[in-house]
């Protein structure tokens, strides 16, 4: 079932069907101060429960690249020291869909470099490898994860990435048989059945190139996002092919 033309270029994730998005990180909403990032805003608002995304030490800021996503304008983050985050963040008891259009441009070497993490009760470890992760962890050891890698580690998804590509990540947790579905860009990477039912609850931090791990932010990961976002509910079928039909377009593809 293909969706293009007047019906994508009228929608907005703010009009998903269903209720908005909980949070939403636009090309239009990075803040751009001397070539670097301190703040990308949620478009949400206050409503949305996720404050924006910050980063208080210069040296730890990513760099503003007016080009470096589809020819448009991205955060570029370098692998080393560079993330944002959001503290004191609200998620409900279950979060549904992840959207995220970005390019991972190296491998971390087997650290478990983060894309875009989630973590709760202050900083409890995801272990997640190399992308992707949604994490409830209410004690220490005791944890749910969904994640996807390109090789090794312990994955939900293992697929063959190629590094540089720009693609648009989709994980979908609701309603799933078999705990998690991922896409990349439009393409099933399958189900996968780690449990993920009870959701995500408490958390209260949600990092953006690096991984949220025992203690502290570590393992960045060297890559660069355009947008992310999520729903705290599963979207339907036509929603989610509007949805990569809106950030294909913002993509200008």
């Amino acid at each position: 079932m293909a969706i293009k033309g007047r019906a994508v270029k009228s929608y907005h994730p703010m009009n998903a069907g269903g209720g908005a998005p909980q949070l939403y990180l636009g090309r239009d909403s990075i803040v751009n101060s001397g070539g670097v990032v301190p703040t990308w805003g949620n478009k949400v608002g206050s409503g949305g429960g996720v404050p924006d995304f910050t980063q208080a030490t210069p040296g730890d800021r990513p760099d503003y690249n007016a080009t470096g996503l589809d020819s448009r304008p991205c955060i570029e983050f370098d692998g080393i020291t560079q993330y944002l985050h959001s503290s004191g963040v609200s998620y409900p008891t279950m979060l549904g869909h992840v959207f995220v259009r970005a390019a991972i441009d190296s491998d971390p070497g087997g650290k478990n470099g983060g894309l875009f993490c989630m973590s709760d009760n202050g900083f409890q470890d995801w272990d997640s490898i190399n992308g992707i992760a949604i994490a409830d962890s209410n004690t220490i050891g005791a944890f749910e994860a969904i994640r996807f890698v390109d090789s090794g580690g312990n994955p939900a998804f293992n697929f063959a990435r190629v590094l540089s590509q720009s693609d648009t990540y989709e994980l979908r947790m609701a309603g799933i048989t078999g705990g998690a579905e991922l896409w990349v860009s439009g393409v099933s990477k399958g189900t996968d059945g780690i449990a993920e039912d009870s959701g995500i609850n408490n958390t209260d931090r949600v990092a953006i190139g690096i991984r949220v791990g025992s203690g502290s932010f570590l393992s960045p990961l060297e890559c660069r996002v355009s947008d992310i976002i999520t729903f705290t509910f599963p979207l339907s079928v036509v929603g989610r092919k509007m949805l990569r039909g809106f950030i294909n377009n913002q993509a200008g593809k």
